[in-house]
């Protein structure tokens, strides 16, 4: 029996059948692809290359817009979703899935749960893991000379991306693992504008310890902007995004290879040792290519994000902003602070207080509760500092906020080769399941019980 779906035009008079939500090419099935293709990859260095084009899309996908009003950024306690996708890709004669985890918590111990005993069955092995831990912490700063966009005196957001596991990619086959030590802040240039332009600064750190091998990513904000006032952009033109790969071994340290360019365009490699030259990274790969530069965002109505968990904790971290820490950037950006802390920015959180007491205490439940009075004396002393929050946010984030934890974005994909004897297993055990489902359905189920399908995250 085959599995592979069929190709060629739908009959007559019928539409062609949208695809399941595991078979749709989004983003998650796009960088579950990458990590296989970069697992796939001949040699060490190509596959640190690969690692590094895969970062570059995950990054680039932080900034940009989405287009279901489902991906809108949002008020959470806590989300967990779990799905796959059917990549379409062979891996060594067999084809391939990646099952994905995306949580958003504030729980520190909480993490992506293993995969199902049955995906560790024969026919089923695992090819490609990789992982994200990232912790969004916001700070306002006021723009120096020489800085952002050519102005000074104007108060910004930077938000870094911390973590102490910030990200992971391991290949089984190889016994290699790429450890992402460090990534780039997110600058929000004009925080109380409409659209509030968004660039990265800083620094992406890849180490592997099995090759000895470290790449390093510097990323230079508004270079785009830079060069339309200039009217620049061609030889010689500031690169957005420089970076370097060097041999780490013994004594020994060989840059082996470098690369330059745009992340919202084309960064160019080059192999020193071979003298070679390729395509690291083309935005046009990853469509759909955004048509405004730079990606931009309105705080007081985000709207769709690609990644909208991520979103959502960034805007509750712009939320929690050191005030203490601002008023050394002077006045202006404590008065952009108070600003961000108003109406306008709750109304992006899909939120609507029933009301808001004077000193904030709408919803605190101060009568304590069941547990070991370790715990319980913890917890009054949280929710007498969350009773003095007068942000106009729930109860139980603010309650969580006052226990010193912040909202976390964690994102996992397990990339798996599977057997056409697996496949086929999987198939009739899914075709068992509807059947015994229609059977209980027209027969009441014994007991009268309408049974109108599985359900399961996709």
């Amino acid at each position: 029996m085959s599995l592979m779906p069929r190709t060629g035009r739908p009959a007559p008079g019928k539409s062609k059948a949208k695809p399941g939500p595991t078979q749709i090419k989004d983003w998650h099935a796009s960088l579950g692809g990458l990590a296989l293709k970069a697992e796939k990859a001949t040699d060490s260095l190509e596959r640190m290359l690969a690692v590094c084009r895969s970062t570059l899309a995950f990054l680039n996908n932080l900034l940009r817009p989405g287009t279901r009003y489902q991906d809108t950024p949002c008020i959470i306690l806590g989300q967990h979703y779990l799905s796959h996708r059917e990549l379409g890709i062979f891996h060594r004669g067999d084809l391939t899935r990646v099952y994905l985890q995306e949580l958003c918590t504030y729980d520190p111990v909480e993490a992506p749960i293993p995969c199902a005993s049955k995906y560790r069955t024969p026919g089923h092995t695992d090819v490609a893991t990789w992982k994200f831990n990232i912790q969004p912490v916001a700070h306002a700063k006021l723009r120096k000379e020489g800085s952002l966009l050519n102005s000074t005196g104007i108060p910004y957001i930077e938000v870094a991306l911390q973590g102490e596991r910030l990200g992971q990619l391991e290949f089984t086959r190889h016994a290699e693992t790429y450890q992402i030590t460090s990534l780039p802040s997110i600058l929000l240039a004009a925080p109380l504008q409409e659209q509030c332009p968004l660039d990265f600064d800083g620094i992406c750190n890849i180490e592997c310890a099995a090759t000895g091998l470290r790449a390093v990513l510097k990323f230079k904000p508004w270079v785009q902007q830079q060069q339309q006032e200039g009217g620049g952009g061609g030889q010689g033109a500031v690169a957005a995004v420089k970076g370097e790969v060097r041999r780490l071994l013994g004594d020994g340290d060989t840059k082996i290879a470098k690369f330059e360019g745009h992340w919202q365009n084309r960064i160019i490699a080059q192999g020193l040792e071979n003298n070679s030259e390729g395509v690291l990274f083309d935005i046009q790969d990853f469509p759909p290519v955004p048509s405004a530069l730079p990606p931009s965002i309105n705080l007081a109505n985000p709207g769709p994000r690609t990644v909208a968990r991520f979103w959502s904790a960034v805007i509750e971290a712009i939320l929690y902003l050191d005030k203490e820490a601002a008023e050394k950037g002077g006045k202006s950006v404590v008065e952009m602070v108070n600003s961000l802390l108003t109406d306008e920015l709750r109304k992006s959180l899909l939120y609507t207080p029933p009301s808001i007491m004077p000193n904030g205490a709408a919803g605190i439940n101060k009568s304590g509760g069941g547990g070991t009075k370790e715990k319980n004396t913890h917890e009054d002393a949280g929710v007498e500092i969350a009773a003095q929050d007068s942000r106009p946010l729930p109860p139980a984030i603010r309650l969580q906020r006052a226990l010193g934890r912040c909202l976390s974005y964690q994102l996992q994909y397990v990339v798996q080769s599977l057997t056409q004897a697996a496949l086929e297993k999987e198939s009739a055990e899914m075709e068992a399941v509807k059947i015994a489902v229609a059977a209980e359905s027209v027969g009441g189920g014994g007991g009268g019980k309408m049974v109108s399908g599985a359900k399961g995250g996709h």
